[in-house]
């Protein structure tokens, strides 16, 4: 986003258009709150062989 401000704007003017656009949240989802390990209380090899008919 590009914002415009000519030379003579006051003090106020530049801190209302600064104000708009600060106001505008992300797009998308906040994928560090659900990254992590899962706790497995079986084997991981032993999982996958037994999900896989092995």
């Amino acid at each position: 986003m590009t914002i415009i401000i000519p030379k003579n704007a006051s003090v106020v003017e530049v801190e209302a258009q600064l104000k708009r656009t600060s106001k505008k949240k992300p797009k998308g989802f906040n994928a560090t709150k659900h990254a992590g390990t899962v706790k497995w209380a079986q084997d991981p090899l032993a999982y996958q062989s037994e999900v896989r008919g092995e």
